[in-house]
Formats: C-alpha cells, structure tokens, sequence
C-alpha cells in the first residue's frame, strides 16, 4: 500500500459500517508503524491475542494525537518493554490516522482488553467481533479494481501493508 493508495480508496469506504472502518484503519494503522500483521489481527475470528495483536487499551489520546504501546513484536515476545509510538493528525484525511481511530471508536466503542479492529459481530447479538487477517485481504481484493489498481490474485498477501 502507498499514500496514493489509500488516498483512492478512503473514499470508498463506507461510513455507516463499522466493519469496513475498522479494516481501513487498520491498514492505516499498520502503514503509519510499519506493523507486521499478527499485530494487528488475529487469523481466525476466535484468535485474538490480546498480548500480541493491539486491543482498545493500548491506545491513549492527548488531544489529536494517539499514542500506541505495542509490547509484542518479533523482537520482543516476552514483554521485556513496552514501544509508545504517536500517531499525529495528518491533513490529508485519507492518511490520518487519528481521525481514522476516532471514527472507529465513535463507531463502535470497546472494552479496554478488546481488539481495537473490532466491529460488533452480526450473527451474535451483543458480541464483538475482532477484524481477521482473512478479511483484511479479501477487503483489499474488493477494494483496489475499483480504483483502477490491477492485481493478480496472489500479489494480496498479509504482509502488504
């Protein structure tokens, strides 16, 4: 994914429904810190990790800007440390990842021990649902034909963004 990208799909996605902001952000999110993806998303619905992908606890806000511990990483796994990166406020709306975050949790506000890519799961009433790593590439297969971007197939893989 690049600026330009992003800047071509934000508009495409729907506002309304929280699932397709939470996997817009996401990507964002995973852009704007170089994120490998298992800290991000799960791979199966039921696979959330709350040690190792980000929950709605790791986030803290100062204003415009959100910071972000991250204490899993491929270098650190046994918590060793915890990293605090800002995501600053950006002019370009389709790069902002703050806006992006505050539309999410306007969206769908969630427990603190939650994943932070959630959206309220559609056949359980009440329960939250984490983005998967399935949905991440499959959103992204829909989404770049539309704004003229030509892939193959097997160029979408996890580790894109």
């Amino acid at each position: 994914m690049t600026p330009r990208i992003f800047k071509l799909i934000a508009p495409l996605v729907d506002l309304t429904c929280t699932r397709e902001v939470a996997i817009y952000t996401c990507m964002l999110i995973g852009f704007h810190l170089l994120l490998r993806r298992m800290n991000l998303v799960p791979e199966k619905v039921d696979g959330f990790d709350s040690r190792k992908q980000l929950q709605c606890g790791s986030l803290r806000r100062y204003r415009d800007t959100f910071l972000v511990e991250i204490s899993f990483t491929k270098t650190i796994q046994f918590g060793e440390r915890t990293l605090t990166f800002p995501l600053l406020t950006n002019k370009v709306q389709a790069m902002c990842p703050a806006l992006w975050l505050s539309r999410l949790i306007t969206a769908f506000p969630c427990p603190e021990e939650g994943p932070l890519f959630a959206y309220p799961d559609p056949k359980k009433l009440g329960k939250v649902r984490s983005v998967t790593a399935y949905e991440l590439i499959t959103q992204m297969r829909k989404w770049l034909p539309k704004v003229q971007i030509q892939i193959q197939k097997s160029f979408i893989v996890p580790y894109m963004f």
